[in-house]
């Protein structure tokens, strides 16, 4: 029988358990909190010192949160007062280097803190019970976000320590979608729940943002977040349900958004969508109503693409979201939506390989008008992937080249398949018009194939049906060296 593979990190913990090694985080004084490393019960290292004193306490915390595994990054102990007025530079060599690489080791307690030099981040290498708060962990917890906050004297520090955490959990989740940028977040939410995890409206903030934040991971992680909203709805009064209900609507269209590539479930989704709608429409919140007529634009397309009139219902759809994120100044939404209707619209280019008209380009030019300004596009490469096909189309190859290069950087920080598949059938499709257009050998032919077979194993990792079968059909027809016909699509997209 194979042998299970080892974990290096439970190899550390277990020798360290063996050593007798512990930690003792202690509130000595209303003012100071003082770390000490003990040895089979002896003190081997005492850290009064705020500088050294604050980073064990934040790292103890985490290990013994819910999210034992994640990092403690060089970026969040910077923010602490004691290393405020440091380069992030000194706090790495400072900690890391002296610290870590000297300190310890010479009191051969090196595995005590795990350390990636890549992502300058650190974890406690110690089981729960070698971690010890005195007099108790709310009481450490409690000290360490008064001494974060510095020497102001805000009233109701409590309050603004949560809400800081909140916002900064919101920010990050916004403008760092990479796996470092999630385990930050959860730092954050985790950190506002301790802090408080009585109030039912903040609960129920914290469990949307742990939406967000689930949102790039498996559907059932947010199906138990939207259920644990659903419970602390009961809990609120009748001036915070209406904000209760928005909270809750927006989840439940992010779920609907997230569903939409099975392709059995369609018909049920849009009718949930539907009663969403009414709900949204009953509370008057029109930035709730513009995000799920969004999603009902996607799933109709999916859903019936041949029946015209569900085609113009998704035309609608669009058209709403768009008016409603006007209104309700949620420019997030708005781009989104003038995205998709962009790429609902871009079908005959997309599917049937139709040059791109005049006002299918100014209306991509709409799409990027509405994120650059707002740093938006930044977190996504469809849109400058959809140009790619747009101007290849018409036989810009110059300007399709710039719009690849700028997709790719953007897509450097996503680990989202569908957004590099699209970008490699966007490539495929340069390629493809080029190989029609300009350049008809073998080697433009040979990438369009290239791009197009990483498309189809993309689309398959995401188990996006429409899109695997409308990028198997094009492939068909490159590796035949035949041209696409609408009768090619037809069943997938109408002609």
């Amino acid at each position: 029988m194979p042998q299970k593979k080892r974990n290096h990190n439970d190899e550390h913990e277990a020798s360290l358990e063996r050593l007798g090694v512990r930690i003792s985080i202690d509130t000595r004084s209303a003012a100071q909190l003082l770390a000490e490393v003990l040895l089979d019960g002896q003190v081997v290292l005492s850290l009064s010192r705020p500088r050294f004193a604050m980073i064990y306490t934040m790292l103890a915390l985490q290990r013994t949160s819910q999210m034992p595994d994640a990092l403690i990054t060089a970026k969040e102990v910077h923010v602490l007062p004691p290393w405020r007025n440091s380069k992030p530079h000194n706090l790495v060599v400072n900690f890391a280097q002296r610290h870590i690489g000297q300190a310890l080791f010479e009191l051969r307690l090196g595995a005590l803190i795990a350390y990636q030099e890549v992502t300058k981040a650190w974890r406690l290498q110690l089981a729960n019970e070698q971690v010890e708060f005195v007099p108790n962990r709310d009481a450490v917890a409690q000290l360490f976000e008064t001494r974060s906050c510095g020497e102001s004297q805000i009233s109701n520090l409590d309050n603004w320590s949560w809400v800081s955490r909140a916002v900064q959990c919101f920010l990050t989740t916004e403008t760092d979608t990479s796996a470092q940028g999630v385990e930050i977040a959860l730092t954050h939410i985790t950190a506002a729940g301790q802090i408080d995890s009585q109030t039912p409206i903040r609960r129920l903030v914290a469990q949307y943002l742990l939406t967000r934040i689930s949102s790039r991971k498996p559907l059932d992680e947010l199906a138990a977040a939207v259920s644990r909203m659903e419970s602390i709805l009961t809990e609120l009064n009748l001036s915070q349900a209406a904000i209760g209900q928005s909270l809750l609507l927006r989840t439940l269209g992010s779920m609907a958004f997230a569903r939409r590539v099975n392709n059995d479930e369609l018909p049920k989704i849009a009718r949930e969508l539907d009663q969403l709608i009414l709900r949204a429409t009953q509370i008057g919140d029109l930035s709730v109503l513009g995000a799920l007529h969004n999603v009902l634009g996607i799933v109709l397309v999916r859903w019936r693409p041949l029946d015209p009139e569900t085609r113009a219902r998704a035309r609608e759809a669009y058209q709403k979201a768009i008016t409603y994120q006007i209104v309700g100044r949620d420019i997030v939404q708005l781009q989104a939506a003038v995205h998709n209707a962009m790429q609902f619209e871009a079908a005959p280019t997309l599917c049937w390989r139709e040059p791109a008209s005049d006002w299918l380009i100014e209306l991509h030019s709409l799409a990027i008008a509405c994120a650059r300004p707002f740093g938006i596009g930044a977190q996504s490469a469809l849109s400058p992937s959809l140009g790619i096909v747009l101007d290849s189309s018409r036989g810009d190859f110059a300007r399709a080249e710039s719009w690849a290069n700028e997709a790719d950087h953007f897509a450097k920080g996503f680990d989202n398949p569908n957004e590099h598949a699209f970008l490699a059938f966007a490539k495929a499709q340069m390629h493809w018009w080029r190989f029609t257009l300009e350049n008809p050998t073998a080697l433009v032919r040979r990438a369009a194939i290239e791009h197009m077979v990483k498309a189809q194993k993309l689309y398959l990792i995401a188990d996006d049906q429409l899109w695997t079968g409308v990028v198997t059909r094009h492939l068909a027809a490159l590796k035949a060296g035949r041209t696409l016909t609408k009768a090619d699509v037809a069943d997938i997209w109408p002609p």
